[in-house]
């Protein structure tokens, strides 16, 4: 069963972090290695910039594959999260702009006061 870690302790760990960004990369060059990926992988995961993916959910799915298919995966993973709205309001942004697509549906530039005559 997982610890489970209280919001003190993390506000500790990410205080540690902040006074020490060696501890840092070492967590999380220890996170990388043990995600079962090659090294090349690993390596292509820091050039891209995303540290993110070493947390995906993809990544076990990745790390079972033929060692040679790591580095291609890690790019397609990388380019299927980079077409994705994380925004706080992303799920909001598509359907207001869905709206306007609709059969009878009023551009949003047309609802405030004085545009469109309404």
């Amino acid at each position: 069963m997982p610890v489970k870690l209280s919001d003190k302790h993390m506000e500790l760990v990410a205080r540690m972090h902040a006074n020490h960004p060696e501890m840092y990369h070492a967590e999380h060059a220890a996170f990388l290695k043990g995600t079962n990926l090659s090294q090349a992988a690993q390596q292509k995961i820091v050039e891209l910039g995303a540290p993110e993916l070493a947390h995906d959910d993809e990544i076990r799915r990745i790390s079972s594959l033929p060692e040679a298919q790591h580095v291609a995966e890690i790019a397609k993973l990388h380019e299927s999260k980079q077409g994705a709205d994380d925004s706080e309001n992303g799920e909001t942004d598509k359907y207001l702009g869905s709206r306007s697509q609709r059969k009878g549906g009023v551009p949003i530039g047309l609802l405030a006061v004085g545009k469109g005559g309404y």
